[in-house]
């Protein structure tokens, strides 16, 4: 058991809890994004005329203009900040593949 201990240890400071918030909060954004364009996607059921003139509006509002970039950033920003917690050296790598095997977890390999 003593192979098991990790490499390195996040420090707990006022930022990481800044940064945590900050990427909860993007997370919930993002969540809201999907289920915003799951909603937008769906009018084609209501008819293709519905979900053109959906399509119309926002192009007229220039919505899709603003909002498609920020959100381009909001994806980046959001995996930045989830990628600190992320092994990305050999070491931590299999550091974590042995805490995943030594728990019996099958998880994407």
């Amino acid at each position: 058991m003593a192979d098991l201990v990790s490499v390195r240890t996040i420090s707990k400071t006022p930022l990481s809890g800044r940064l945590d918030l900050l990427q909860s909060l993007s997370g919930v954004i993002l969540a809201f994004f999907v289920l915003v364009h799951l909603c937008f996607v769906s009018t084609i059921l209501l008819g293709p005329s519905i979900m053109d003139g959906l399509g119309w509006l926002l192009e007229e509002l220039y919505l899709v203009q603003i909002f498609g970039p920020l959100l381009f950033f909001l994806i980046i920003f959001h995996f930045l900040l989830a990628s600190r917690k992320m092994p990305f050296i050999p070491c931590g790598l299999t550091v974590s593949l042995r805490h995943a095997l030594a728990m019996r977890l099958t998880g994407p390999w």
